[in-house]
């Protein structure tokens, strides 16, 4: 004769066999929905792509890969100027980010959702701890500092420069971005005050003239120098050596400069075809 706990044992076992069958159900519907998102996707169908996705994760919200492919596919709306998909984007690559945290394609692909949707108070938000800490992430200021840039904050895409130019000071790309990104500001804002234009100008041409110095066979940082000599021209002062305060001047400051890269590039091409034969 059983114990009065059997029927009681047997109905817990039936209700975790049933409840095992109910998640194998939904994985298994889970995994034929995304064949068909997957499908949508291939036809650039992403929107659809999207909400099967979606659907396909609320029925089994612990696959990974359907928050990836869900982000994949609201991604790609964002980057054809479709903002409003961003929040999607977000949404997934956190979820995948959770469920995966050792998969690199998480962050990755966040970061890529925050460029391309230039999403700077969201990225803000993100980055600013791994800004702020003591040895701050060279990763995090970069992207910031390019969204920065992208929505029009200039100056705080210069801060951002200028600190990832203290973190890696003996890094010569550091200092050409704050170059580059001084002559792209100048070169699209014809309408800075001289002053202002003089000040960015002086300090483009400091950090480039530094990053010859850490990397003397680079032309990068030449042509950008030469670059900026030709946005001074506006200004119509150059102060050279022998005492012009013309734009003419500044325009033979940049063309110097010009063949200066120029003899650097041949000079490292050489060198490279001269390391080769050893």
């Amino acid at each position: 004769m059983g114990t009065p706990r059997e029927p009681v044992a047997r109905t817990c076992l039936l209700f975790l066999v049933a409840a095992a069958g109910l998640v194998a159900c939904d994985t298994i519907e889970a995994r034929a929905r995304a064949k068909d998102a997957a499908a949508a996707y291939a036809r650039g169908r992403y929107e659809e792509a999207a909400e099967i996705y979606g659907a396909a994760a609320h029925r089994d919200p612990e696959l990974a890969t359907l928050w990836l492919n869900r982000g994949f596919a609201c991604l790609q709306l964002v980057k054809a100027q479709r903002p409003a998909f961003a929040s999607c984007a977000l949404e997934s690559f956190r979820t995948f980010a959770r469920l995966a945290p050792n998969d690199p394609r998480g962050r990755e692909y966040l970061l890529a959702t925050l460029v391309a949707g230039e999403l700077y108070e969201d990225a803000k938000i993100l980055l600013g701890p791994e800004i702020d800490r003591d040895g701050p992430s060279i990763e995090a200021i970069s992207v910031l500092s390019q969204i920065a840039q992208k929505v029009g904050h200039f100056d705080d895409a210069l801060d951002l420069a200028g600190r990832r130019a203290q973190v890696e000071a003996n890094d010569p790309a550091a200092h050409q971005a704050i170059g580059s990104l001084i002559w792209d500001y100048l070169y699209r804002h014809a309408d800075v005050p001289t002053e202002r234009r003089l000040a960015l100008a002086d300090r483009a041409v400091e950090a480039l003239s530094r990053a010859t110095e850490l990397s003397p066979h680079a032309p990068e940082p030449l042509v950008f120098r030469g670059l900026i000599w030709r946005e001074r021209a506006r200004a119509h002062t150059c102060d050279l050596d022998a005492g012009s305060t013309d734009s003419e001047g500044c325009e033979r400051r940049a063309t110097d400069l010009s063949q200066a890269a120029k003899d650097a590039d041949a000079a490292r091409i050489r060198q490279g075809k001269k390391d080769g034969g050893t």
